[in-house]
């Protein structure tokens, strides 16, 4: 069932498949510097490790120059791999969209000669695509299978350690679910005014000389303000109760 809900995803969008397909070799590039910044994320405690039980028994300070230089070392390596997969996210993203801007414009065309009007949503939606890409949710994605890795090296030092991992683990999720369900439908909501809000303004620029001729624009204008209004007061409180929940998290 499975197998066949993931070709009819194809078939339904064959473009955005294949450009998904062309950039595949950039995500396992990116998964590979992943997997790189999460083992380097392990030095400063084997760091601490080795001062406690080599430098401090030992009063040696050459030693610990040489373990702080190491360190250092690592740690800019740690930050050579994160600019890079950057990189490469970024390229992805800009080829995706490149694959996808001319079949996107004409649909955004054909949609605005039978509708009669203009419209840019879809080209909108390639822009969200790409930020998407390069945005901190595709990081936590080649992120999230080091959990376990993690939580078995805490088992490692204690038990106990392990436990609250796990137990700290299952609150953020609990609290991404309550932070998600608790702003989707105002960020919908605001999206959709969103939308409105710039059909009518593409609108009233298309007649803005019979508008104008009318004494009409004040009207437009004000109407045009409270729907933004709306649009600002739904986005504000859902990145109030997002800030709300995930302050609590941490």
């Amino acid at each position: 069932m499975t197998t066949t809900k993931n070709n009819s995803s194809k078939t339904q969008y064959p473009e955005l498949a294949a450009a998904l397909k062309d950039v595949k070799h950039y995500f396992i590039y990116t998964g590979l510097c992943s997997a790189a910044i999460n083992v380097l994320m392990l030095v400063p405690i084997i760091y601490m490790l080795q001062v406690y039980s080599s430098v401090v028994a030992s009063g040696s300070l050459s030693t610990l120059a040489m373990l702080t230089l190491l360190m250092v070392a690592l740690l800019m390596a740690m930050g050579g791999f994160e600019w890079v997969r950057a990189m490469i996210l970024v390229s992805a993203s800009n080829r995706i969209e490149k694959n996808l801007r001319q079949r996107v414009s004409e649909s955004a065309f054909r949609a605005s000669l039978l509708s009669g009007g203009t419209t840019s949503q879809p080209l909108s939606d390639l822009a969200s695509l790409r930020q998407f890409l390069t945005g901190n949710g595709v990081f936590a994605f080649f992120d999230a299978p080091w959990f376990p890795v993690y939580v078995a090296i805490m088992f490692v030092f204690h038990p106990l350690f392990g436990y609250a991992a796990i137990f700290s683990g299952i609150v953020m999720v609990v609290f991404a679910y309550i932070n998600e369900k608790s702003t989707s439908a105002r960020l919908q909501e605001a999206n959709a005014l969103a939308n409105r809000a710039s059909g009518q303004l593409n609108g009233s620029l298309r007649n803005a000389e019979v508008i104008a001729a009318m004494g009409m624009a004040d009207a437009i204008r004000g109407r045009q303000d409270l729907l933004s209004d709306q649009v600002l007061s739904l986005q504000a409180d859902a990145s109030r109760r997002a800030g709300v929940i995930g302050n609590i998290s941490k």
